[in-house]
């Protein structure tokens, strides 16, 4: 069984100006919404084992965050290929891990990370699952959060549709201000 956690990055600075986008910082909303997500995190029971993040600004600093309350501890591996990274190119990088690996938690970007878990999900066996689905295509907005089971023994063998949604959060779900 594998398990994977999929965190987007928090409301950050707005794009343009005189910053480069990977510069970008979190304003203080995406700190709250980073904080509460971690918060619910640990609540659920979920755990990682190993985090692969982005290397930009904006998802260092919300893992800075997350970290602590809901992963401390948790070995970190910055990957410059998650920046801005295409579904495809993160489904790459989780089928070259070590398969002792996981749960692994991955904070990046979308439109690739809301691409990767659609894409990844099977279709909902239960109103419980069609309710979570239903949200996450809505919209994967900063802070979501969605926790995928894979009754795989490999990560390389991961393949459309042969994951099950097991958790999708996002901040204003909680009732928090989110996007």
């Amino acid at each position: 069984m594998k398990r994977l956690i999929i965190l987007r990055h928090s409301k950050t600075e707005t794009a343009g100006g005189p910053k480069r986008d990977i510069d970008r910082v979190l304003i203080e909303r995406g700190r709250r919404d980073a904080a509460t997500m971690a918060r619910y995190f640990v609540s659920r029971g979920h755990a990682c084992r190993l985090v692969l993040c982005s290397t930009s600004a904006r998802t260092r600093e919300t893992l800075a965050i997350f970290q602590p309350i809901a992963c401390a501890g948790t070995p970190v591996e910055f990957r410059d290929e998650l920046y801005l990274a295409e579904a495809p190119d993160i489904l790459a990088a989780l089928r070259s891990l070590d398969d002792k690996e996981g749960p692994v938690m991955l904070v990046g970007h979308n439109p690739g990370l809301a691409e990767l878990a659609l894409g990844l999900c099977m279709p909902p066996l239960s109103v419980e699952q069609e309710e979570r689905h239903r949200r996450m295509r809505d919209k994967f907005a900063t802070s979501s959060l969605a926790v995928i089971g894979f009754d795989l023994a490999a990560w390389r063998s991961q393949r459309p549709g042969s994951g099950v949604l097991e958790d999708f959060m996002r901040p204003r779900d909680l009732g928090q201000t989110g996007e």
